[in-house]
């Protein structure tokens, strides 16, 4: 789990990873909903170790019916850059819902717009709604 008790053992399971990873860059798959964040703070404070080229990190907004807004989308995207502490590569949105698809798709554009993000996409997407949201940012 995500308990402070625990920063020691994962720590180490993060670093031996990175460490013997066999690849030229290793992507982080995180969300704000992992831990309430705690998981996006350690893989922050924990990649701060290594150099940073070779370490990419994703992160997902979580699509609540409490957030239907597109700078829901952007605060939240704030929030995750202020727990890592350190770029994002990917912002997505997590999963489909039936309230906001849109206005979601708006927000992730309006996080790049900004230069909040290096890249955009969504997770756990149907073919069609893939489709619907690359239409719909493709149009702005």
């Amino acid at each position: 789990g995500y308990r402070k008790e625990n920063d020691d053992v994962l720590k180490e399971v993060f670093d031996y990873a990175i460490k013997n990873s066999k690849s030229s860059t290793t992507l982080l798959d995180t969300a704000e909903i992992y831990g309430f964040g705690r998981s996006e703070e350690l893989i922050g404070k924990f990649s701060k170790d290594f150099d940073q080229s070779k370490i990419q990190v994703a992160t997902k907004f979580a699509a609540l019916p409490i957030r239907t807004r597109a700078s829901d989308v952007v605060k939240a995207c704030e929030k995750s850059l202020q727990r890592l502490g350190r770029p994002i590569d990917l912002y997505q949105i997590h999963f489909p819902n039936a309230w906001s698809n849109a206005e979601y798709w708006d927000g992730l554009a309006m996080a790049y717009e900004k230069g909040l993000v290096k890249a955009v996409g969504v997770s756990n997407y149907g073919v069609d709604a893939t489709r619907a949201c690359h239409d719909a940012l493709a149009k702005r």
